[in-house]
């Protein structure tokens, strides 16, 4: 009976205990979270915990970024000590930076700043290996020939042979190495560079007046007859001073002109690159480079009436053949020289009417070309234009005009200039 009155008692309990139950459960929320499911990441060196841990326990997966931003929103865990960092201004201090230590100074080589550019400019150009930069290298290098300290890479000897073996055809080249005659060349201009210009600029008069020159010096009559004979019959007059300078200033154009030399530049020239490298490369070209006075010379011997005037009528053609060649020769100096003879072959103490005014429009425009040239150097626009118009010239009466075009300057002289008169003729009236 007691039992009885048990089990109805339960059956009226369970109920009431089981609501109890839920309404406990929606208003308290559980002490920890359900577990989350189980990742397939394996574990990385990046986290070496989670490396230790990965046989014996499964990390939960959780968003990163959410991660990041709950970090940054939670407040900052008190070390150890109890103090929180956040109310210790020293603890978030930045480091004081650390002076670096002073630059060791540059040792003072005794090079003035364009000696020294010099020197870097043949450095540099050593490096390359087409002819035209060795050859510049080779010109630049003349001054070390004879300095014991400098390594016999950088000197102009070994800088031309490698511009004539990476140039076998580059007359230039060859023309420059003609005159390249050292202490232990004695005959000049060298044999074996007019040999191998006779091959590879056989229509250049310039090159076998070098023959007639190489002749006379020999006391071969002959072969210098010859030699006046191919040339008359050449093409052209090319003497190479424009194209010396042109490959001259594309060298020095691929290394930047140092501060040194830019905060004193040379008088009355702008304080620019182009400016430095411009009086640099004309400069080189007119003392290092070799001129076309000795060959004109020799020409101008040849054809004179006075010497060997037995055979001067055989020659005469020539002579006039040549004086054409050099009246449109690639420089103003051989063009005065071509009109000169031509007067000289013509007779009379004074050249004639036509003669007169090309030496008159010469004169005109050596004069103006020569003026808007250095205008140019004083100011940073004109040096570039003047920089653009020499690299684009190939010939000295290419450039001359170019500059006379470029400042709309006729390249005819003005009829009330006074007519130049032919070096022949002075030198005549003179006697």
């Amino acid at each position: 009976m007691l039992r009885r009155c048990l089990f109805v008692c339960l059956l009226f309990l369970l109920p009431l205990l089981a609501v109890a139950q839920d309404g406990s459960s929606a208003v308290a929320p559980p002490e920890t979270p359900p577990p989350a499911a189980p990742t397939e990441t394996p574990p990385t060196a990046e986290n070496p915990a989670a490396a230790a841990t990965a046989t014996t326990e499964v990390a939960p997966a959780t968003d990163t970024s959410a991660a990041a931003s709950a970090a940054a929103a939670a407040p900052a865990k008190p070390s150890a000590s109890g103090k929180n960092p956040r109310k210790n201004p020293g603890a978030n201090k930045p480091a004081a930076p650390v002076a670096a230590p002073p630059a060791t100074p540059v040792a003072d080589d005794g090079f003035s700043p364009s000696e020294r550019y010099r020197r870097d400019l043949i450095n540099f150009l050593t490096l390359r290996t087409d002819a035209p930069l060795l050859l510049a290298a080779s010109i630049m290098a003349r001054p070390d020939d004879n300095d014991p300290d400098r390594p016999h890479a950088f000197h102009s000897a070994t800088l031309l042979t490698r511009a004539q073996t990476a140039g076998p055809k580059d007359a230039l080249t060859w023309w420059i190495t003609a005159f390249a005659c050292g202490n232990a060349i004695q005959i000049c201009p060298r044999p074996d560079a007019l040999q191998k210009l006779d091959q590879i600029a056989p229509n250049n008069a310039a090159v076998w007046l070098l023959d007639a020159q190489h002749a006379q010096k020999a006391g071969d009559r002959t072969a210098a007859n010859i030699a006046l004979t191919r040339a008359g019959a050449a093409r052209e007059y090319n003497d190479y001073s424009t194209e010396l300078a042109r490959t001259l200033l594309q060298a020095i154009n691929d290394l930047p002109v140092p501060p040194a030399l830019l905060e004193k530049p040379p008088q009355g020239v702008a304080a620019t690159r182009e400016g430095i490298q411009l009086t640099i490369a004309y400069n080189l070209a007119s003392r290092l480079g070799p001129g076309a006075q000795p060959v004109i010379a020799a020409a101008l011997e040849l054809c004179d009436p006075t010497i060997n005037a037995a055979q001067f009528d055989d020659r005469r053609k020539d002579c006039l053949a040549l004086a054409g060649k050099l009246e449109w020769g690639s420089s103003l100096l051989a063009q005065r020289a071509g009109l000169a003879l031509r007067a000289r072959l013509q007779g009379g103490d004074k050249p004639n009417a036509e003669i007169a005014g090309k030496l008159r429009n010469l004169a005109w425009q050596e004069q103006r070309s020569g003026e808007i040239m250095q205008s140019m150097l004083t100011s940073a626009d004109g040096t570039r234009q003047l920089q653009r118009l020499s690299l684009q010239s190939h010939t000295e009466s290419g450039l001359v005009y170019a500059l006379l075009r470029e400042a709309n300057v006729p390249l005819e002289a003005p009829l009330e200039s006074a007519p130049e008169t032919a070096p022949a003729a002075d030198a005549a009236e003179k006697n």
